[in-house]
């Protein structure tokens, strides 16, 4: 079974999705948590991620944004999703291709029907069975996020490119 958490930042995506992974360890069943501790677990995926964030590339594209989420999707759909299926592991996401598909349609405004045909090629069929979706007031969220900026010591740094224009 294929378990993808979504949300926005701040939701608690992170904290349920490794609870659940725990729990169901703790039971005895095999668990594959793709993103434990909000980690991505590709090579690839770490050096990626950053890029989409870097508030220093406001230049960058919602399509040149979408490739590179899609990327780092599709390495670790193909490093650790299906090989943790192929094992017969439950694999647990924290965020996953639907996200790409809500950030880059949604918020970037890019063409649904094609972002959703880019999406399909870059997990190649492979869906999570299961989406729990996070629910959470947006201010609630934000407080969140910076509670945990403060706690872990980075409150000072800038902010991703999130809602930032060129």
């Amino acid at each position: 079974m294929f378990i993808d958490f979504e949300g926005i930042d701040g939701s608690g995506k992170t904290t349920l999705s490794n609870a659940l992974a725990e729990r169901l360890a703790a039971r005895g069943l095999p668990v594959t948590h793709a993103r434990a501790g909000g980690e991505l677990r590709t090579a690839l995926g770490r050096r990626v991620r950053p890029l989409t964030r870097d508030p220093q590339l406001l230049e960058m594209g919602p399509r040149a944004e979408l490739f590179l989420n899609l990327a780092r999707e599709a390495q670790q759909l193909d490093e650790v999703v299906r090989p943790a299926l192929a094992r017969g592991n439950i694999c647990i996401t924290d965020r996953s291709l639907v996200s790409q598909i809500a950030l880059s349609a949604g918020g970037r405004g890019l063409p649904e029907e094609a972002v959703r045909a880019a999406a399909e090629l870059a997990g190649e069929g492979l869906w999570p069975d299961l989406i729990l979706l996070v629910d959470v007031d947006p201010d609630f969220a934000r407080m969140r996020k910076r509670a945990s900026k403060i706690r872990d010591g980075i409150a000072d740094e800038e902010s991703g490119r999130k809602g930032k224009k060129k």
